[in-house]
């Protein structure tokens, strides 16, 4: 093995110097025969830009926070980064330790981009590139045996491992993303693909022939009854199901709390090749490669999404697919806390409050409940908000004894700066 330190090498535009602005949802094909990128907004389920890139893009990724997206060029040995906001390509990033990049991760924090190369220098066959995204420049590759024409990559979100896809190996390579070195390698299906990792990190599915999971505690692989080959895969962020594009007619739907396998057929569909789901808007992406569009299905209930403009036609020989977040929802609750002041013993008041959403994106959440002397009585569970939406929470307070009583409303939603807000409650009859 080895690993190598490297001077920054990058050909940026000026724009790559720029703060990144905050990004919008979309979703992105890799048109290989194109050389470009088709930009689909999921809130109209239409091709609203494409973007130029170069040789052959393959299997892009975005980062985090969705403001920026990867896309490898295998035949040019660059990787391009778009910035969402404005959906343009703001730097080429292009190095010696590029050969035939395929597929790329991004580490949780954003920090560096992970780009597995089908080929690789010396007598390997495969190799990996790190690339600083902060400066948009390679700071490492490392070059093992174990990469055997790599197609895949995937970075688990809760330990520092990657996990590089030997598609003629047959395996699975594990590295330690702390010392960028191989440590240890697994056997899996016929022709592996792709890697998806489970939110929690105890399960990496890899796509082959057939599908196969890896326990990362133990590194223990197992297969999956029922998806007997598959190519480029999706997980929602739940980690409840996994979506595996089989270049056939329809798509293996994976329950990961029990590894059953149900199938999604599409009509008139020729090959799935890429799989990408908006979890936001539950609706899930699908390329097929021959007929160069893009189809749609409901991931809440694993059916295909018909109307006008859909199936959505892109660019020549649509093949990876992946989506970004957009901005996040934000949450504001008023009033910071409730109180029943003096209300008559025996009487049941209520009093209400707001959840209103001053972000850029949908916020979803859920309001808990409250016990003893108090309840809700309307507004409480599961939400969803359009930005500048409210959902008002009736809550009731039975003042059924002279004291103070007290509670707390918690309610949580996927706001990044404030998940979880107490509401404290109190009665004080007299």
């Amino acid at each position: 093995m080895r690993f190598h330190r490297i001077a920054p090498a990058v050909a940026a535009l000026a724009l790559a110097t720029l703060a990144p602005l905050a990004a919008r949802a979309g979703v992105y094909v890799s048109n290989v025969d194109d050389e470009t990128i088709s930009v689909i907004d999921p809130a109209t389920n239409t091709e609203i830009t494409v973007i130029p890139v170069t040789s052959e893009p393959r299997n892009l990724a975005p980062n985090p926070d969705g403001t920026r997206v990867y896309v490898p060029n295998r035949f040019s040995d660059s990787v391009s980064v778009i910035d969402t906001a404005i959906n343009v390509v703001i730097a080429e990033v292009t190095d010696p330790s590029f050969f035939e990049p395929y597929a790329l991760a991004v580490t949780p924090d954003g920090g560096e981009v992970w780009v597995a190369n089908k080929q690789g220098g010396g007598s390997e066959t495969g190799s990996v590139t790190i690339i600083d995204a902060g400066t948009n420049t390679v700071v490492a590759s490392i070059d093992d045996p174990c990469f055997v024409s790599p197609e895949g990559i995937a970075i688990n979100p809760v330990s520092a491992r990657a996990y590089v896809v030997n598609k003629n190996g047959n395996s699975v390579c594990i590295v330690d993303t702390g010392t960028r070195s191989v440590v240890t390698s697994v056997a899996v299906g016929s022709a592996p693909r792709y890697a998806v990792v489970t939110p929690d990190g105890a399960t990496v599915y890899i796509s082959g022939s057939p599908v196969m999971r890896i326990t990362t505690a133990t590194n223990a692989v197992t297969s999956v009854s029922g998806a007997p080959n598959g190519r480029n895969m999706a997980i929602t962020a739940a980690g409840d199901k996994v979506y595996v594009a089989t270049q056939g007619s329809d798509i293996k739907v994976i329950a990961t709390a029990t590894n059953t396998v149900t199938a999604l057929p599409f009509p008139g569909a020729s090959s799935t090749y890429g799989v990408a789901v908006v979890d936001q808007t539950s609706r899930g992406y699908v390329t097929d490669e021959n007929n160069n569009e893009v189809l749609v299905f409901d991931t809440s209930t694993d059916t295909v999404v018909t109307g006008t403009g859909i199936p959505i036609p892109v660019g020549s020989t649509p093949r990876a697919i992946a989506a970004t977040p957009g901005p996040p929802g934000k949450a504001l609750v008023l009033p910071a806390r409730v109180t029943f002041f003096r209300p008559t013993i025996g009487s049941t008041p209520t009093a209400t409050i707001s959840i209103q959403n001053i972000g850029q994106g949908i916020l979803t959440g859920s309001v808990g409940t409250l016990s003893g002397s108090f309840s809700v009585l309307s507004g409480g569970g599961a939400f969803s908000l359009a930005p500048g939406a409210t959902r008002t929470v009736t809550v009731q307070f039975t003042a059924s004894a002279r004291g103070t009583a007290r509670g707390a409303l918690v309610i949580t939603s996927d706001d990044p700066t404030r998940p979880s807000v107490r509401v404290p409650v109190s009665g004080i009859v007299r």
